[in-house]
């Protein structure tokens, strides 16, 4: 149950930051780079949205002990 609840919790932070998209039980994430500029789901988005991105992975998989 503990581990239900700390995935609830990481789906919901990732659907509130629009960093990425949470489609039933996955969250998904389209990253590429184009004319030296970063698109994250199509959307160009700056270098602190990318590093608030990837810290809220590694927080919602660290919180998961793995």
């Amino acid at each position: 149950q503990i581990a239900a609840q700390q995935i609830a919790e990481i789906m919901d932070q990732a659907q509130s930051s629009n960093l990425v998209k949470v489609d039933g039980t996955a969250i998904k994430l389209k990253l590429s780079v184009e004319n030296g500029k970063v698109h994250l789901n199509g959307r160009e988005v700056s270098e602190t949205e990318m590093q608030n991105a990837l810290f809220m992975l590694m927080l919602g998989i660290s919180s998961m002990g793995l």
